[in-house]
């Protein structure tokens, strides 16, 4: 069951996947947005606002509406090289060198 045949207005900013795979399981298991704010101890209206993007959830209000869905959200780090910084960098505000020893 696709999500956006339920709501209006999805996400479309980087939590769009995370937020669309709860919309999925709160559809999947028959909980409407008020029984779900109701369930995780939310104020009315609150999981339409982060549903629709008008609110950003935090972590831990992500980690609690996975909760509420007998779900889990796991944060995977990426396998992307870390940036690479020159050897000597720019003056800092006091005016000392910064230098990174290898």
């Amino acid at each position: 069951m696709s999500a956006l045949i339920h709501s209006k207005n999805l996400r479309k900013d980087f939590l769009a996947p995370v937020v669309n795979q709860l919309i999925k399981l709160r559809i999947q298991q028959c909980y409407s947005q008020e029984e779900l704010n109701y369930k995780i101890g939310m104020c009315d209206g609150q999981i339409a606002r982060y549903e629709s993007g008008h609110r950003t959830p935090s972590i831990f209000t992500l980690h609690c509406w996975a909760d509420a869905l007998d779900s889990k959200i796991t944060i995977v780090a990426n396998d992307n090289e870390p940036p690479t910084m020159p050897f000597e960098m720019a003056k800092a505000v006091n005016d000392n060198k910064l230098q990174i020893v290898a």
